[in-house]
């Protein structure tokens, strides 16, 4: 959408393992002289992350999601 600017921001904080966190950010601000009306869809999808640790039957890290 033209006059639209559109910033994703990502933070982590805490300790691995113990209390870890994720923060994104979604800002938006109008470049343009007029109103601008528009709609924001998230989709949520199931994200596995295995720590380095534990075993189960794959590496630790990214693990594939079984529906």
């Amino acid at each position: 959408m033209r006059g639209l600017k559109f910033t994703v921001s990502v933070e982590s904080g805490g300790e691995a393992n113990v209390n870890s966190v994720l923060d994104i950010k979604y800002a938006f601000e109008n470049l343009s002289e007029q109103p601008l009306d528009f709609e924001l869809f998230l989709l949520i999808r199931p994200f596995q992350v295995n720590p380095y640790y534990q075993f189960l039957n794959i590496t630790g890290g990214q693990a594939r999601f079984f529906q």
